[in-house]
């Protein structure tokens, strides 16, 4: 599956919520990205990310926000970059406040407030 399936699948997948009740959102989530496998965002270019819902931060530096609908399926290992310019990197724990590679889930406008700059 292409990384833009992937991401099109995990978008859609509201149409499928009703069928997994049992959990919650976060244990779907997990379940989820267990299943479907995760979201390198680095491998879209600018047009792709903005047709899947990424905002652009600044134009000039051209900084492409992830949407929010994502930040339970971030593949491992990618650099991200937040709009105050520090970077972090996926790790199993981004989601633990206690480390130091804590990716923030707080978002504004469907966007997180990390983001990659694509290499076109």
């Amino acid at each position: 599956m292409s990384v833009i399936e992937l991401i099109q699948t995990i978008r859609n997948v509201n149409v499928i919520e009703d069928t997994i009740v049992d959990y919650s959102q976060t244990d779907r989530n997990q379940k989820l990205a267990d299943s479907l496998g995760r979201v390198d965002v680095t491998e879209l270019t600018s047009e792709e990310a903005l047709n899947l819902g990424f905002g652009i931060w600044d134009e000039e530096t051209n900084l492409h926000l992830i949407p929010y609908y994502l930040y339970d399926f971030l593949e491992y290992g990618q650099e991200l970059e937040s709009i105050s310019g520090d970077t972090r990197i996926v790790t199993p724990e981004y989601k633990d406040n206690s480390s130091s590679n804590y990716i923030d889930s707080d978002y504004r406008f469907g966007c997180l407030a990390y983001g990659f700059r694509p290499k076109e």
